[in-house]
């Protein structure tokens, strides 16, 4: 546990010099810093998708996940014990939700169990009125949090994919507690 926790922090400090910023005070870096040129800044998303990759194989590195989860067709689903909920990292950062499915996955044991996916606690969220959905001129839907959401911590934020502004949910630490009181619900 002590090393997905590590994990978990390191991808934190990775996303944030991905994105310009210091990762230890938090502040925009300057154009002109070396840790805030473009070539490097890929180089930290390829890693923080590498550490992601890693979170979610339980600290293995590798392909050994694949291996160990078999078939999921014998396999239970999705569930998370009480003992297994206190293991799984809060990130103090509020991140992607795809981030906090990772850090959940990571605590469950893939032999036995299915993993779940950020979409089941997205329609969940959905479905009880935490988040809504909004669909553009291109048929492309758009997730953002209700009043509902922003009150249990769910919060949107513009960033920047490809040249294009795209708005990102974030959950911060109440959210990714008010997932985890509801998790087997999902």
């Amino acid at each position: 546990m002590e090393n997905i926790e590590i994990l978990t922090r390191a991808r934190l400090y990775i996303d944030s010099l991905a994105k310009g910023i210091n990762p230890l005070d938090g502040k925009e870096m300057q154009d002109g810093e070396l840790l805030n040129n473009v070539r490097l800044s890929r180089c930290f998303f390829y890693v923080s998708e590498v550490l992601g990759e890693v979170i979610a194989n339980g600290g293995v590195v590798g392909s050994k996940k694949k291996a160990a989860a078999g078939s999921k067709a014998g396999l239970s689903e999705f569930a998370l014990s009480d003992e297994q909920k206190t293991r799984v990292v809060i990130s103090k950062t509020p991140i992607p939700i795809s981030y906090f499915t990772e850090a959940i996955n990571a605590v469950i044991d893939l032999t036995e169990y299915k993993k779940i996916g950020y979409a089941a606690i997205q329609n969940y969220l959905i479905e009880e009125g935490y988040l809504g959905v909004e669909t553009d001129l291109i048929g492309n839907s758009c997730k953002f949090p209700t009043e509902k959401g922003l009150a249990i911590g769910i919060i949107s934020e513009k960033r920047q994919y490809n040249g294009k502004d795209r708005n990102v949910n974030l959950y911060d630490e109440r959210a990714q507690r008010f997932i985890l009181d509801n998790i087997n619900d999902m």
